[in-house]
């Protein structure tokens, strides 16, 4: 089971912040994929765990996704049969709390999300230019 993943920084959505259509947003959540395109971590990791980019829209966090298809995040972001229909493991609310911060730098929310994920043996790295470069500093 793959347990190295990539964040895409030109479609990360953190921070609380949202880019649409050029105006920046506070005080929105992130989403496994919203109508814009953009992902959270979460969402980064769900897709390669073999979500589609279309499984996941609108879907706020993974106890969302539909209990059939929910299976392909055990042993990943859940412990088998972890996940309920009404709960998230705390790995996954940890990660949305950090992604979602809109009071650090994307230095320490990358900083953070990494060591978050190290203790449960996942390997998270980040890669490209941020979009539109918001939330670079605090």
């Amino acid at each position: 089971m793959n347990k190295n993943f990539t964040v895409d920084r030109s479609f990360w959505h953190r921070g609380g912040w949202r880019l649409d259509s050029g105006a920046h947003h506070r005080g929105l959540c992130a989403a496994l994929r919203n109508e814009d395109n953009n992902s959270c971590c979460l969402g980064h990791i769900a897709n390669q765990c073999g979500f589609t980019w279309d499984e996941l829209m609108n879907v706020s966090l993974p106890n969302n996704l539909p209990s059939a298809i929910r299976p392909r995040l055990y042993g990943v972001l859940v412990d088998c049969g972890e996940l309920t229909d009404t709960e998230n493991s705390d790995l996954v609310n940890e990660a949305a709390s950090i992604n979602d911060n809109a009071e650090i730098s994307d230095a320490t929310r990358e900083e953070k999300l990494t060591e978050l994920f190290a203790k449960s043996g996942i390997t998270l790295t980040f890669q490209g230019e941020y979009l539109g470069g918001f939330l670079a500093e605090v």
